[in-house]
């Protein structure tokens, strides 16, 4: 028997050693890390520092334990100071153990989060309505990408698990690259594109901003797909900022590849049932 609770980063480390002494029993630990942005976690009565929470998931990962944050990434008075300090924190998470079952089989890896499983979200009032400000209306921009690249960001994820964790063979018998690194780097990518268009958004007119975000989001989309079907054909390859490139003529240039492609984009006969998160890895984004 293995458990997954959930509990504040302050008693992780306050507990340490109850988790040493049960680390055969402790499948998984949510944790609601809110920000990586001390403003934020100070406006929002958090009272925990930047530094503790990022203490607690070394700790987990030290520890072998697989975590899982929770990160708040706006409300109605978020800066592009704060949007950014969340990018860069999201990106320096420290690698955790992973696991999903194929085939009847528990499989594991070390993968970082945002790889294998990533909560994003809004903050809501108490009717879970999105808080908003006039202020802040370049925040829909912000949004308009990340939700405008919430489906193919879950396809490359769970391809991703699945290159690292599945039968090592695609659809056609073709050995399948270990691991996926270019869908790792497409969404580490979207990260980065979150804090830029933050940036840019907060320039612009509101119309103009939103305008600019789903150019953004189209370009990652075809990108990202383009990706799954090189991955799948074998012929995988490395983008290289191809994200920012929104007329990419290679787009067009490129043989289809017809599969018969699951819901998760891998092929519907191989597509694992993927724990930890699964489909709702970053549902919050999909409801915002």
């Amino acid at each position: 028997l293995k458990i997954c609770f959930q509990t504040r980063t302050q008693d992780v480390l306050r507990h340490r050693d109850v988790l040493l002494r049960h680390l055969d029993v402790i499948y998984q630990i949510h944790m609601g890390v809110e920000s990586f942005a001390q403003s934020q976690l100070d406006r929002w009565s958090k009272r925990v520092k930047v530094q503790v929470n990022l203490e607690a998931m070394r700790l987990l990962a030290g520890l072998g334990i697989c975590y899982y944050p929770y990160l708040i990434l706006s409300d109605e008075r978020t800066t592009v100071e704060e949007i950014a300090a969340n990018c860069g924190g999201i990106l320096e998470l420290p690698p955790r153990p992973f696991s999903v079952r194929m085939g009847g089989q528990e499989r594991s890896a070390v993968m970082h989060p945002l790889h294998s499983g990533l909560h994003l979200n809004r903050l809501k009032d108490l009717h879970g309505r999105v808080v908003r400000a006039a202020a802040t209306r370049y925040l829909e921009a912000v949004w308009d990408f990340i939700g405008g690249t919430y489906e193919e960001a879950a396809r490359l994820s769970d391809l991703y698990v699945y290159s690292l964790l599945g039968p090592q063979r695609a659809a056609g018998g073709a050995p399948v690259p270990k691991p996926f690194e270019s869908g790792a780097a497409l969404l580490e990518e979207r990260v980065s594109r979150i804090a830029e268009i933050a940036d840019t958004a907060a320039t612009l007119s509101v119309a103009a901003a939103r305008k600019a975000a789903r150019a953004a989001a189209e370009a990652f989309r075809r990108v990202a797909t383009r990706t799954r079907v090189d991955y799948m054909s074998g012929a995988l390859w490395a983008p290289s900022r191809a994200v920012t490139s929104a007329s990419d003529p290679t787009l067009r240039q490129r043989p289809r590849v017809d599969r018969p492609w699951g819901p998760s984009g891998l092929p519907a006969a191989a597509a694992p049932a993927v724990a930890n998160g699964g489909r709702g890895r970053i549902a919050a984004e999909r409801r915002s």
